[in-house]
């Protein structure tokens, strides 16, 4: 009977704490399956347009600018910000939960107007230029002007039945946006038909991957079309290729695919050797450098590879730098690391309370 009544309190402990947890311990990323971690401060990206003048987001509210020396902390109250974008005018753009987007031009954050309050998950540059924001529940946001326009109505992909459908409807969420494409859950790259005189139609893109794989980051390289790639939350790695003039991801040679001890990457950088550094949720920062493309068999990816662990049983959300020798990758706890090109080391940074 005792054992019996402690069990009865245990559950009953355990349906509180549940209880307790709050939307953002559920929704903080996309995929769903991060460490389960309490809550507290997380940092999700970084962004930057120079060695001293770099930003990063998180949540609560967190966002933080470093001027080559100092650090400094924004707070900007219970919201999760999870991306950032800096354009070439010098505007640094951040989105977050419930339709969060807000501005820097140099002289402070400004709230932005969505009229929505869905989750957004990814901001940057599309495939003409525009500015976009996506996220929860196929959410496409574009900039115009000082606006975002809400563009479900003209947002299209093509099913494997060749029926059109709307992705609001179809499209648990957005995560990345690119150039080339815009990623999310299962698999579902969108890359855009050249635009008629009042609509832009996006279609569903050539990528071989698995129903319910995530893609989750990305990263473009508008000079080079075989340095743009894509990342899938399981490890797997497409680069872009070009054939009779076509353009579509494959898989070539990745992490997770052919090394067991490198699944649940969460971003990607590339330095300006072309080598490509992958920040995980182990707390490992994997760097691989491409050598050449092998088209037969399967667009083999010849590669050096290095691992450095970095902070293990943290997780890592996010890198940036400036080049090899001057890396940053940020993650859960408020965890900040600069890599000097030989060594990392961990940052003391700002924390809200």
């Amino acid at each position: 009977m005792k054992n019996s009544l402690l069990v009865t309190a245990l559950l009953l402990t355990l349906i509180i704490i549940f209880a307790g947890c709050t939307e953002e311990m559920e929704t903080i990323n996309q995929p769903d399956d991060y460490p389960d971690l309490p809550i507290s401060t997380w940092v999700l990206d970084i962004q930057g347009t120079a060695a001293d003048d770099i930003w990063i987001a998180g949540q609560p509210g967190v966002l933080m600018h470093f001027d080559g020396t100092n650090w400094s902390l924004e707070d900007h109250g219970d919201v999760t910000l999870t991306n950032l974008y800096s354009n070439t005018t010098g505007t640094t753009f951040v989105c977050g939960h419930s339709g969060t987007i807000m501005k820097n031009s140099g002289s402070g954050w400004s709230d932005m107007s969505t009229g929505i309050d869905l989750n957004l998950y990814g901001i940057g540059k599309g495939p003409y230029g525009e500015i976009f924001v996506c996220g929860q529940g196929g959410a496409l946001l574009k900039l115009n002007g000082s606006s975002w326009d809400n563009t479900p109505d003209e947002i299209f992909w093509i099913s494997q039945n060749d029926t059109i459908l709307r992705s609001s409807d179809d499209i648990e969420s957005f995560k990345t946006i690119n150039k080339y494409a815009i990623g999310g859950s299962d698999a579902i790259l969108l890359v855009e038909a050249h635009p008629d005189s009042t609509h832009q139609y996006w279609v569903k893109g050539p990528i071989e991957a698995s129903l319910g794989e995530w893609i989750i980051a990305g990263w473009t390289d508008e000079q080079a079309i075989d340095n743009n790639w894509l990342v899938g939350a399981e490890g797997q790695l497409y680069r872009l290729l070009q054939a009779n003039d076509e353009l579509s991801y494959v898989e070539t040679s990745s992490p997770g695919g052919d090394h067991t001890n490198l699944p649940d990457l969460t971003d990607i950088w590339v330095d300006e050797n072309n080598s490509c550094w992958f920040t995980s949720r182990s707390g490992q920062v994997f760097k691989r450098t491409p050598m050449v493309v092998v088209e037969e068999p399967d667009y083999a990816l010849s590669y050096e590879d290095l691992t450095f662990d970095v902070a293990l049983g943290t997780s890592l959300d996010g890198i940036w730098g400036t080049s090899a020798n001057d890396i940053w990758v940020v993650g859960y706890g408020g965890a900040v690391f600069h890599f000097d090109g030989t060594d990392w080391s961990q940052q003391d940074v700002p924390l809200p309370n």
